[in-house]
């Protein structure tokens, strides 16, 4: 098994009619294969990967006023292995660019730390002073009787017009120093973590909030840019999704975030070229009742 990928996964879209995506060019890896779909693609990954010591790079690029959307079939589970030579750290690190009027709406099934893993998901998103995103990063560890849970971290970074929008660096699992500190995380087994950026929508029009769900804690935190963060953590991921949604429509998103986040078919988006884009839908609904990845 190779530790690193020689080439990154590649994905590019360019708008067609409306703003619907037209793959522009593809390449998969061993680890990773995009499968197109009419409103964006798939993410496919191995099921042999990460392991302790993977090094995988995705890359993925909206052109001029286009709408898409990546979704996963299932969550990305990281393992250690039980080579001496390989217990290292594992990472992916996504590199993706939105151009001017486009859209992008990231919503792939969770990250899992399983059976002493330690892995790093790094993020950086680009955005153009006009573009769009919905980002949804979600992580949980496995828990099992005869063995240790892991670590996943998790870095995102997201720039507009090459201005710093939002940059976090979450951990949970043994490896993290502050994970059960009550100030950090407090030994949460599951986060959330939602970012929207809508240049459509006025600083006003965000606010914060806080709610409670079973085991989870969410808080909404406007952004500096027209944006908003949007932040779940506790014992279990279904708690966390549903403390995100309840938070979705008090803190002043517009409809197509929560259409998006629900897998369903969107409003048209008044397009900031002067043109309007048809938000084309998924055919997968991610509402806060999914699967809790009960492995």
């Amino acid at each position: 098994m190779s530790d690193h990928s020689p080439d990154p996964a590649r994905l590019s879209f360019r708008a067609g009619i409306g703003g619907e995506p037209i793959v522009s060019d593809i390449h998969a890896t061993p680890a990773l294969a995009f499968e197109p779909a009419p409103w964006g693609a798939w993410v496919v990954t191995s099921g042999g990967h990460p392991v302790a010591g993977d090094r995988l790079d995705v890359r993925v690029e909206v052109g001029v006023g286009c709408c898409a959307e990546l979704r996963s079939y299932s969550p990305t589970v990281a393992r250690s292995t039980k080579r001496p030579r390989k217990a290292a750290v594992s990472s992916t690190r996504t590199h993706v660019s939105v151009a001017s009027d486009g859209m992008l709406t990231w919503v792939l099934e969770p990250g899992i730390g399983s059976d002493g893993s330690n892995h790093v998901s790094d993020s950086l998103i680009q955005l153009a002073s006009n573009a769009r995103l919905l980002w949804r990063e979600e992580f949980l560890l496995e828990r099992r009787f005869d063995e240790k849970p892991g670590t996943w971290r998790s870095r995102l970074r997201v720039t507009r017009d090459s201005w710093p929008v939002i940059c976090t660096d979450l951990a949970i699992g043994p490896v993290s120093p502050l994970w059960e500190s009550p100030a950090v995380l407090n030994g949460a087994g599951a986060v959330s973590l939602v970012v929207v950026v809508d240049p459509g929508q006025g600083a006003s029009e965000w606010s914060s909030t806080r709610t409670t769900v079973g085991s989870a804690t969410g808080m909404a935190l406007p952004l500096s840019t027209p944006g908003i963060q949007l932040l779940a953590w506790g014992d279990d991921l279904v708690d966390c999704r549903e403390a995100v949604e309840r938070m979705l429509p008090a803190c002043g998103v517009a409809p197509w975030v929560e259409a998006r986040w629900h897998g369903e078919p969107g409003p048209v988006v008044p397009g900031l070229g002067g043109e309007d884009h048809l938000v084309v839908g998924g055919d997968a609904g991610l509402s806060g009742s999914g699967s809790r990845y009960q492995l």
